[in-house]
């Protein structure tokens, strides 16, 4: 078991959950906003969402702050979360 610090994009909330991987941790918390958010960079973040069919979103800023790109992450999963509540508006595939 390794510990994961699990992000809720709709509110920032940051939770730490003992899992096995970071889907399990996911899907411990119940919630559809769950994601793994990873610093891939200056000003830039990697955020792993949808345990059941992982998705990540890859964001960077070029001006603004870390904080500016992890809020960019966050505001990006949660919108492709409630595109797919809405019928699959929310990100395209490639």
């Amino acid at each position: 078991m390794s510990l994961f610090k699990i992000v809720f994009a709709r509110t920032g909330q940051e939770n730490s959950i003992e899992a096995t991987d970071w889907r399990e941790a996911a899907r411990q918390t119940g919630r559809d906003d769950a994601c793994l958010v990873e610093r891939i960079g200056e000003r830039a973040y990697e955020a792993t969402f949808d345990p059941d069919s992982p998705t990540a979103i890859t964001c960077r800023v070029r001006r603004g702050t870390d904080e500016d790109a992890f809020q960019f992450a966050l505001d990006s999963v949660t919108h492709a979360v409630d595109g797919e509540a809405r019928g699959g508006a929310g990100i395209a595939s490639a």
